[in-house]
């Protein structure tokens, strides 16, 4: 039998490649996440809309104009400091977060192509643990697919 430290080690030493918590049976695993070409149109899209009137954006805006498969692509920005959620009302018991967001100037500076970020970061229980790979810059984080010029049509 272990004690609960030695299990937590355990876990902590295994959370690499993803190991079965001996605690509470869940998946405990480090996830590697690249920037996207959705997240990219998405922080797009929220910089065009902030320089036009700065305020918080709500998700549901993000998805009229078809940009996103959900909240989650723009929650991951967060991960590079592009974006920052507003404060949720901790009397709200019905949601765990807010839906608002708003672009950082980090974001704003990389959707203008003026800075880049690490292509990936290291995501354990919903906490970043650090970035690696490759510095890209919005251009690369788009593809191919998508022209840039095109996308900030009216900013540039």
């Amino acid at each position: 039998m272990r004690t609960l430290q030695e299990a937590r080690n355990h876990v902590m030493n295994e959370r690499g490649e993803g190991i079965i918590c001996p605690c509470c049976d869940q998946l405990a695993k480090v996830y590697r996440r690249a920037i996207t070409c959705t997240s990219a149109r998405i922080l797009i899209a929220m910089v065009k809309g902030h320089l036009v009137e700065p305020r918080w954006i709500h998700v549901s805006e993000l998805w009229m104009q078809k940009l996103g498969s959900g909240s989650g692509d723009v929650a991951k920005l967060a991960y590079w400091d592009l974006v920052k959620a507003k404060p949720h009302d901790e009397t709200d018991t019905t949601k765990t977060a807010s839906g608002w967001w708003k672009p950082t100037p980090y974001g704003i500076s990389f959707a203008f192509g003026r800075i880049q970020v690490r292509k990936h970061v290291l995501i354990y229980n919903a906490e970043r643990l650090g970035r690696e790979g490759d510095l890209v810059g919005i251009r690369e984080a788009l593809g191919k697919k998508f022209d840039y010029a095109a996308l900030m049509n009216g900013v540039m």
